[in-house]
């Protein structure tokens, strides 16, 4: 958490988008609302013995990566969540070859 002036820079538990908080854990309260739907369908899952599915992770920032992208899915061969991230890790391998 990073403090600010008036509190601090936190994830929204909703939407993982950050946002200044002070004292709140989600951004919105459709945010609050997804969250707290999202809870209990957890709850009940676990109550019936399921497990949810365990989302595969970015290899540069460790976000989850999005099963559908502009209508289509995304391949299983995926590692990055987003060209931002691919772009960072290209450049961060061509800084380890040149040092």
């Amino acid at each position: 958490m990073k403090a600010t002036a008036s509190g601090f820079k936190i994830h929204c538990a909703g939407c993982q988008k950050e946002f200044e908080s002070l004292g709140l854990r989600c951004c919105s309260t459709s945010c609050e609302r997804r969250y707290r739907e999202r809870e209990e369908t957890r709850a009940i899952m676990s109550e019936a013995g399921m497990e949810p599915a365990v989302k595969r992770k970015c290899e540069a920032c460790s976000n989850a990566i999005p099963k559908w992208r502009k209508g289509r899915r995304v391949s299983s061969a995926t590692r990055f969540c987003s060209p931002s991230c691919a772009d960072r890790a290209r450049r961060a391998t061509e800084r380890k070859k040149t040092a």
